[in-house]
């Protein structure tokens, strides 16, 4: 019959806030587990506005968010994730 998508998770709530839905309950069951027990890994993918320099590589660092501004040579200051109201 008919399944309504189930949220599994919010993968990384702080950063992206992507949503994680699976279309079968047994699906849900099994990926909810794989968070559980930390047997999972992520990959993301970027989409950036011009060519990053180097091409590719990886990132190995917690991401962060940044705000706008005008005075930072890539157009943004970065903000630590734990600052509340300071930018």
């Amino acid at each position: 019959g008919e399944h309504r998508p189930v949220l599994v998770h919010r993968l990384d709530k702080d950063t992206s806030g992507v949503l994680l839905l699976a279309k079968y309950p047994k699906a849900a069951a099994q990926l909810s587990e794989k968070f559980r027990s930390r047997d999972m890994s992520k990959v993301y993918w970027a989409i950036t506005v011009g060519v990053p320099n180097p091409p590719f590589g990886q990132i190995r660092c917690w991401m962060v968010k940044g705000i706008e501004d005008e005075n930072e040579e890539d157009g943004y200051r970065v903000i630590h994730p734990k600052a509340r109201g300071r930018r």
